[in-house]
This record gives C-alpha cells, structure tokens and sequence, in this order.
C-alpha cells in the first residue's frame, strides 16, 4: 500500500511503498547560549601547517596559558569498582577567563577543560577544548545547520516506535559539554526501509539516504543499520548528495574510499585496508614459524605442525568481497604463502561445509577469516562437523572480537578464536565513557541491559566524532571546515593503550577519515563471564591488558595469549 507522506516544513508529498513514519519524540527545546561580550580563549592546539578553516583561536584572539604535559593516568569515567586503577587528579580544571572591563563573563557558559593540555571531557579520545566562545555564528552556514542546531539523521530499524532515550540523553550531554558556537545538535530519528541481514536493499538504501537529505534535512548522519558490510550505497549517496556520515562498525569501506568521498565520509572504526596490513604484520611478528599450539588437534599430525595459513574471504549479501591485498602483500614481506578460499556468507552452517573440507585438505592449521560474525559462528559449526579444529584468527572485521562473537558456536572451536580487536578495550558498562554522558545527559535515562551496552557504545563513538568535528570546524560549519578542523587538530589523547582504558589513539593527521588505526591482542576465555554483559558466559580477553600497536610497531615475539588475566 502507498502512503503519501508530507516533508517537514516544506509541503512536499512523497509517496513510497513502505509506510515510512518520522520517529518523533517528546519536543525538543533549543534556546541560544547567553554570551559576553571580550573574551579571552584556550588556545586549541591545532598545527598551523593547514589553512582554512580558520583556528579556533581566531575567533576569540585573547588566549589562555595551555599547559603543556598530559598526566599518566585520566580521570575515572562513571564509578569503576573498587580496585580499578585510581586515576591521576588533575590541577583546575575550569580555566579562569580574564574579566572584562565593560562586559561581565557569563560564567554559566564557560565550560570545563579537563586534562593537561587540555580536551574537552573526560573521554581521553575527546578533542582538544574550546571553553568559551562569543560571536554570529553565520546563521545557516550549510545544508541541515541554522543559527540554533544541526541537524543529525539517525537511520532506526522499524522495530523501534520511539526514540531511544539513551541517544537523546547522549545528544543532551555533547550540547551542553562541546562548544557548537550557539547551536545544538538535533537528533532526527527515521525508520529505515530495508530491514534484513540477509537481503540488503541497495535501491532502498539509496532512498532511504535521500529521505535524510531531503525531508530530515540532515547535516550529517548517524551509521545504517548493519549489513554485514553492504551499507556503502548508503554512504555514496549521502556524499553525493553533500551530507556528512559517520559509518559504523560493520562499513566495508577502505581509506583510499573514504578519501574519494571527502569531506563527507568518517569511520569511527579503522579502515578496511589498514585492518588488514596490521593483521599481516602481526601474523608475521608474532605467529608465522611457530607451532600452532591454541588450535588442534589436527589430523594430519600427531604433534603440533608450524603453523600453515588459510584466508577465507567472504561476500556480503550483495556480492561484495573485501579487496584482502593488504593482508596478503603483508604476509608476503615474511615469505607466509595462504591458502585463499573465496566465498559467499555462510547464512548457515551447511554452507560453510565446502569451504572448511578445503581448509582441512591443505593442511591449514590457522583460518584467517575476514567474515562476518554470522558468519564465522557458521564456519565454526561446519568445522566442528569435520572434526576439524584450526586456530581462528579474528579481528573487527564486520563486527568481530567482542563477546558475542563466538555465540552459538562449538565452545572447542571458540575456544582456539585468537587475533586482533580494533575497538576500544571494553570495560564493565559503568566505566565506559558512554555510560558517563547517559546518566550526565539524563540521570533517568535507560540503563542498557543485556547485549545492548556495545550498541550505545556504537552510537556514543559516532556521536563523539561528529561533535569533535563540529566544534573543531568552528562557527562557520560546513562539511570542508568539519574535515579541516578535524585533520589539523593535535588530540590530546592522554593514556594510549596503557591503564586504566587503553583506548585507541585518535587524529585525522595525513588525510586520514577514520578514528582509530591501532589495536591490541586478544583471545577468546569461555568460561569467563561476559564484560559488555556479565550474565552471559564468555569474553574477550586482552594480551597484557589491551596494549596497543599500529602499522610498523608489531615487535617479534611470541604472542602472550591465554596468559594473564582477562581484563
């Protein structure tokens, strides 16, 4: 049945063939942020190498003393438990603008720098802080921003009839911590018409991405529903159409795509190309030469061979394979020769059949498998079924490396699944820096139970990104001064890869659209109790605690996994 439907503010009928409703929420009240007149302002620590934009500083050119030298540790983000590691207590943390002499400040309005030098929260990956910033904004300097907000489209599966308050409470907690130079981010949520895994609509994405552009009149927008990789039209059209996107965990996307798209395509995860050189790197520094004792046993010898490797390079639903040269060329600088399978994704475990008899004919003692997570579940299985039990060495790859990852599987098979995890550490809910802004942005807010932390740690990562770049492009946004704020900006990035987060580093330095590029070693503990969700059974441990390594810092050792403890 069509339905017509009407674009907000603009008398614009639509007709489409699936009922597609605006999710509306309780309305939102935007009032503009009462200033001052003279100022003085931190200067943000950008490198002066790139020109426009201009730097934050420019706006306001009275500056405040930076201080120069990050401590060790950060502060605590929400209530860790007792015995967690205390954090290092920072000097003030509100810098003190100097009084004006006609003007009074508008202390309300100075927000709270934290850290040396300083970002602007407590999340070690927040960008570098803007305390306090006067002035015309421009008004309505591009598509989706008007003088009080920016509008940000947030694709729902229809199984969600209302907004979800952990998001709005999100969005509460950026406005009124991140200088938007007068105006307020706008979450616009909307249902989404394609509705599966399995069969993926790119037509229907393409619709769905001109219904955020036209009728949302987006500025950016949140990640699509996952596809097991097949959400990139998406993206394209979004970039076509000059909207800003932050893609998601599950993206198949590459570094040299997201250049193409500039300024409009991000990803808060690594890239493609550069998860798969570091999967190389490590493959050759720490695994080839050396026996494959996490796997086993294997039939075609008695005692634990020297480890031979298999890729098995899979299709999203549409048809799409992962270009792997990156993994390959790396893994051909340490002379290691795999065997490659190509194939579809497993849907089920009678699928993957094919594919493992081949492994366990060529004597693969380590399947490389850049898979979907549904699809390494079925490969499992099917394994499993012939008696076969390689190592399994994971990674983010369309979602990979977290607790549930191994779900449903053979706890023999999961409990050889080894690799690297390119997300942030994950540490118990109340510690995550998500969880500091739900219950900072609306202490009434929903506290995720289940499986659900990993989907608002999703969102809060997407959401951070935007903010960091909307505050670094400064009063004049557009999608070109969002991309210039964010690639000269020096991230203060207290901490990396050591206690108590070991989070990722951040920057955009090079040319670089995507958040992360390091990662740490990780194995799979089934008899551990779940970090995202401690009422299930299993989870990711972390080699050393979650140290992390990027291209070219891969030392030659023997890998510490299943050694230590799990967090």
């Amino acid at each position: 049945m069509r339905r017509a439907r009407q674009a907000r503010g603009c008398g614009i009928l639509r007709l489409v063939a699936t009922v597609r409703r605006p999710v509306r929420g309780p309305g939102i009240v935007f009032t503009a942020i009462a200033v001052a007149a003279t100022l003085t302002l931190g200067v943000v620590a950008l490198d002066a190498g790139q020109s426009s934009p201009p730097q934050v500083a420019e706006f306001a050119p009275s500056a405040l003393n930076q201080v120069k030298n990050a401590p060790h540790q950060l502060g605590s983000l929400g209530n860790p438990p007792t015995g967690t590691p205390t954090p290092t207590p920072t000097a003030s943390r509100r810098p003190t603008p100097s009084p004006s002499a006609t003007t009074p400040i508008d202390v309300p309005a100075v927000r709270e720098c934290v850290g040396n030098p300083p970002r602007q929260i407590e999340d070690p990956q927040s960008p570098p802080c803007v305390p306090y910033w006067k002035g015309n904004n421009g008004g309505a300097t591009s598509f989706g921003v008007t003088a009080d907000e920016i509008r940000i489209a947030v694709p729902q599966g229809p199984q969600f009839e209302t907004p979800r308050d952990d998001e709005q409470a999100i969005a509460t907690f950026l406005n009124t911590h991140f200088e938007f130079y007068g105006r307020k981010i706008r979450l616009m949520p909307f249902y989404v018409q394609d509705g599966t895994f399995a069969e993926p609509n790119p037509t229907h994405m393409i619709a769905d991405a001109r219904y955020a552009k036209s009728v949302e009149d987006a500025f950016a927008s949140t990640s699509y529903l996952d596809r097991k990789g097949a959400e990139m039209p998406y993206y394209d059209e979004l970039a076509r159409l000059k909207v800003v996107s932050v893609q998601g965990s599950g993206a198949l996307t590459t570094e040299a795509h997201l250049r193409g798209h500039a300024p409009y395509e991000w990803s808060f995860n690594t890239a493609t190309d550069v998860m798969f050189a570091n999967l190389g790197q490590f493959t050759c520094a720490q695994l080839a030469g050396n026996p494959a004792k996490y796997g086993g046993p294997y039939s075609w010898s008695a005692a634990t061979p020297t480890r031979t490797f298999g890729i098995l390079s899979t299709q999203t639903p549409e048809g799409t394979e992962a270009d792997i040269a990156p993994l390959t060329d790396a893994l051909r600088a340490c002379n290691v020769k795999p065997t490659v399978i190509h194939a579809t994704q497993a849907q089920q475990a009678n699928d993957a059949v094919g594919p493992m008899v081949q492994m366990s004919q060529a004597k693969v003692s380590t399947v490389i498998c850049t898979c979907d997570v549904g699809s390494l579940r079925n490969y499992m299985t099917a394994a499993e079924g012939q008696g076969y039990a390689p190592e399994w060495e994971t990674s983010s790859y369309l979602g990979g490396a977290l607790d549930n990852t191994p779900n449903q599987t053979p706890p023999d098979q999961a409990q050889h699944m080894i690799g690297l995890s390119f997300n942030n550490k994950y540490l118990p809910n109340s510690q995550m820096p998500w969880f500091t802004a739900l219950r900072q942005g609306d202490p009434n807010a929903s506290i995720p139970t289940g499986t659900t932390g990993y989907q608002v740690d999703n969102f809060y990562e997407q959401m951070l990104l935007l903010a960091a770049g909307i505050q670094l492009a400064g009063p004049h946004l557009t999608p070109a001064t969002f991309q210039a704020g964010l690639q000269r900006a020096q991230f203060p990035d207290p901490g990396v890869g050591a206690p108590p987060y070991y989070q990722s580093g951040v920057g955009f330095a090079g040319g670089s659209h995507a958040m992360k590029t390091d990662a740490g070693m990780v194995w799979f503990d089934n008899t551990q109790p779940g970090t995202e969700n401690p009422q299930s059974t299993g989870a990711v441990c972390w080699v050393r605690h979650g140290e992390r390594h990027g291209l070219d810092g891969w030392r030659h050792a023997q890998p510490a996994f299943y050694s230590g403890s799990c967090l």
